[in-house]
């Protein structure tokens, strides 16, 4: 009786460290929103009719709505929902000369309060008179018809 004990509790060890590492996993995934909450969110903060349509294109585009993405670019990373450069417009601690022009950490891009992300986004589109400085919007939202991007909602 002693060694299945044994057995068991190596099992049972094993067990909780995958679920442990699983509960890393999954907390580490961030929240990706669906395209009905970001309208909401959206409008909530100033963000209406044709151009809702462009805002939710340039979020589906540049991160899936996933506010945690990530990723890195040549000389700096990208952060959040909208992938904000941290070489101008953020602070990530890793770019000497960071520019930060929002005033922000990008940590503060990653969480699920994304008022932030939109003050930011706004001012780069004032910055440069629209979404342009986004590829990501230029090669797939730009004079398109974007109405399946508020459709259902």
């Amino acid at each position: 009786m002693p060694k299945i004990t044994w057995i068991l509790d190596k099992q049972m060890k094993v067990i909780l460290c995958l679920a442990f590492l699983l509960c890393l996993h999954l907390g580490s995934e961030g929240k990706t929103f669906t395209k009905c909450e970001l309208i909401r969110i959206f409008k909530e903060k100033g963000i209406f009719d044709r151009d809702l349509e462009n805002w939710i294109c340039l979020a589906y585009h540049e991160s899936h709505f996933n506010n945690k993405l990530q990723q890195r670019e040549m000389t700096s990373r990208s952060y959040g929902i909208f992938q904000i450069d941290s070489k101008y417009w953020c602070d990530d601690g890793k770019i000497p000369q960071a520019e930060n022009r929002c005033r922000m950490s990008c940590q503060s891009l990653q969480d699920d309060n994304l008022e932030d992300d939109i003050k930011c986004a706004k001012r780069i589109m004032i910055s440069s008179n629209g979404l342009s400085p986004w590829n990501a919007w230029r090669q797939n939202c730009k004079g398109r018809d974007l109405s399946r991007f508020t459709a259902g909602c």
